[in-house]
């Protein structure tokens, strides 16, 4: 459309044609002032006075009268023709016609839209100008109408479906070649075409987001009863859903969704001519919807991307122990302590690696004079969120061995273990759920790892302590989240379950990186006062009175 409006008459226009700009005036022309006006927005208008929010909330009395008038306008316009006439109707232009000749010598060559307010408009600007100003464009309505008479009324039978497709697709084809008719839009001045585009790119990302959103919802009776179209649109959603995609599954998406990004482009711009005079609004709608698919496929491998991993838990074969632990106490090893870490290294021949057998360290009080600063910082941090006053712990009964601060937190749901390297805090966050399933949290020093590892035999993730604040949350959303995927509520620890956690905790992290692979340990059941390994119910604490 140009600035200013081309000014022609219909014989003219049928001489002449559409030429480069939408933008006429029509002169001398005039419609059927009482044809009536589209069927379908009075429904729709009868369902929005029903659903007006201001004007049920001054009278909330009203609301019955309303249906009750809604039903009876629903009931009258659907008596007075079936739905199909209705849509036929309603889809159909009111012809204009020359004043000179009248509507009986006129073939009818333009359109206006049964639209109240397009028809309101077209009166004021006659009676005003003689003239008809607006957006002049292909009318595509007898296409239209063809196109659902086809589509609502499909074969009876399997034999008669490729016909049926085959009878849709000539359906919605148009005839460049045809002379055809045009639909004029009454406008006063054209739109700005920065606020069109604007208006373009948000409905394209807003219907691209719907899509998403409806991808992402769980399916129930409830939903495919009360919404069964966002219902059968969740189904392009399920190889996404709940972290379920890998990277093969995203690229896939990925793939699909470029390749409908060039589909709809071509069939907006190629096929509709968008942005020219003699363009076609099915194709521009139908590639508008092709467009936002596109763009919904790759938002949705983006999402699935920065989603969290599902909590479904892989059943990983447990290695066969040794030696079973005869005790039924906390276990305290005589033999010297080996870490997980040390016990890794058994040789540098990835492929000849000999398997250790995974021992507890041995655990001896100690005092606060051994923690390094790094230790005490964080602890301190930590004391801040919540957490109790540590207790210091050392591994080796020697008096260069730095101390290990435990500290319990988030009433008592979560042992912290903080020690540190000189370089950097190292960070154990532990919940354990009344099933037996430990959940960790360790800071990136001690590992890192992209999404949480999971087995039968516990859960860890990484996470960066700084900010801890933010390493705290991420961990008790993890624990929550498995809380409420397996049904089970957390454990509160008592104040002198430290140590015992403490063991457990880092038998279930040496197991879960050996059966990851990032480990070379054979780690064996053990039993902790009331935690045992592998994953048991664990009971509830003596209340002595």
């Amino acid at each position: 459309m140009k600035s200013f409006p081309r000014e022609l008459d219909l014989s003219q226009l049928q001489s002449e044609g559409l030429a480069e700009n939408a933008f006429v005036q029509l002169t001398n022309v005039d419609f059927d002032r009482p044809a009536p006006t589209s069927p379908l927005e009075h429904l729709t208008t009868s369902v929005a006075k029903v659903i007006n929010p201001a004007e049920l909330g001054r009278n909330p009395e009203l609301i019955q009268t309303k249906i009750a008038a809604m039903k009876q306008d629903v009931t009258d316009t659907l008596q007075q023709a079936p739905i199909g006439s209705l849509l036929e109707e309603s889809f159909r232009g009111i012809p204009l016609f020359s004043k000179a000749e009248g509507p009986q010598g006129t073939t009818p060559l333009v359109s206006l839209s049964r639209h109240s307010m397009d028809v309101t408009n077209a009166k004021q600007q006659i009676e005003s100008s003689n003239a008809i100003r607006g957006y002049l464009c292909r009318d595509d309505s007898e296409t239209t109408i063809a196109l659902l008479k086809t589509v609502v009324a499909p074969p009876a039978t399997d034999l008669g479906a490729a016909e049926w497709f085959t009878a849709i697709k000539q359906a919605g084809q148009t005839d460049d070649h045809s002379q055809g008719t045009y639909r004029i839009e009454p406008l006063q001045t054209p739109p700005s075409k920065l606020t069109s585009t604007l208006l373009l790119i948000t409905s394209l990302l807003m219907f691209a987001a719907g899509l998403v959103v409806c991808g992402t919802c769980s399916l129930s009776i409830w939903t495919w009863l009360f919404l069964p179209l966002p219902s059968l649109i969740s189904l392009l959603g399920i190889p996404l859903r709940r972290g379920r995609g890998g990277n093969k599954t995203r690229f896939t998406y990925n793939f699909v969704g470029v390749i409908l990004l060039m589909l709809g482009g071509y069939e907006i711009y190629l096929l509709g001519g968008f942005g020219q005079s003699e363009s076609h609004s099915l194709h521009h709608m139908f590639g508008f919807g092709v467009l936002a698919t596109g763009v919904a496929a790759v938002l949705g491998a983006i999402v699935n991307a920065r989603a969290p991993k599902p909590e479904h838990i892989p059943v990983v074969t447990m290695p066969k122990p040794t030696e079973a632990s005869p005790s039924a106490i906390l276990r305290y090893n005589p033999e010297p302590s080996e870490n997980e870490d040390e016990s890794a290294t058994a040789d540098s021949d990835a492929g000849n690696r000999r398997t250790k057998v995974y021992q507890d360290p041995l655990l001896f009080a100690a005092m606060d004079d051994s923690v390094g600063s790094l230790t005490m910082e964080t602890m301190d941090l930590l004391c801040d969120l919540g957490f109790s006053s540590p207790a210091y712990a050392r591994i080796q009964d020697t008096p260069t061995s730095p101390s290990i601060g435990l500290l319990l937190g988030c009433n008592h749901t979560v042992l912290a273990e903080v020690s540190d390297n000189n370089v950097n805090p190292s960070i154990r966050l532990t919940s354990v759920l009344h099933d037996g399933l430990p959940i960790i949290t360790v800071s990136e020093s001690v590992t890192k790892s992209d999404q949480p590892k999971m087995a039968t035999t516990g859960v860890y993730q990484s996470a960066s302590h700084q900010p801890l604040k933010t390493m705290l949350a991420k961990h008790l959303q993890q624990a929550i989240r498995m809380s409420e995927k397996r049904s089970s509520n957390i454990v509160t620890f008592d104040c002198d379950e430290k140590d015992e956690v403490f063991l457990f905790s880092r038998r279930a992290f040496a197991d879960v990186r050996s059966q990851y692979e990032e480990l070379n340990l054979e780690v064996g059941p053990a039993t902790y006062e009331r935690f045992a390994f592998p994953a048991q119910p664990i009971p509830e604490l003596a209340v002595v009175r």
